[in-house]
């Protein structure tokens, strides 16, 4: 039979397997996090550069279409083309952007949760480790006391004493 110090130790490597998964887990999920968060810039970024581009077309044509408001045949160009390049197509690109920044906003918040939840996960284990650890310590204890008075018992019945 297996001694119960052995069950033990094995209870704490499994313990020490948990810990470690839980930290691939956290490295991982931190890796991720870094990433979302370089996303969220170069989303971002794209956005403000299509509102800057949109905000010059938009200028653009203004100007154009102030230029030709007394001749009928270039204000008619004028609304064709505004309602090519502006119509409804400007908004849904900014509503993706606008849409992609939560989405990815939301994704760094349960990232954040996550990490949170692992920290205090692996925190955790640690301290029921360092609990196995000194139940550990106490049961190897009790075990040797225990071998050691075996053992006198054992030298007594060689000699005859007991």
């Amino acid at each position: 039979m297996m001694p119960y110090s052995d069950n033990l130790r094995a209870d704490i490597a499994r313990t020490d397997r948990h810990i470690s998964d839980l930290s691939d887990q956290l490295n991982v999920t931190k890796q991720n996090l870094n990433r979302l968060r370089e996303l969220l810039s170069y989303v971002c970024q794209k956005q403000n550069s299509f509102l800057d581009e949109q905000g010059r077309r938009q200028s653009s044509f203004n100007k154009i279409w102030q230029d030709c408001a007394n001749c009928h045949c270039a204000v008619g160009y004028s609304n064709v083309m505004g309602d090519i390049l502006f119509g409804n197509a400007p908004n849904n690109v900014a509503g993706a952007y606008s849409e992609g920044i939560q989405s990815v906003n939301r994704g760094i918040q349960k990232a954040e949760e996550e990490i949170g939840d692992l920290q205090r996960s692996i925190a955790s284990a640690k301290d029921y480790r360092a609990d196995q650890v000194n139940h550990l310590q106490r049961v190897v204890a009790e075990e040797q006391w225990e071998a050691q008075q075996e053992a006198k018992k054992a030298a007594m019945r060689a000699r005859g004493e007991w």
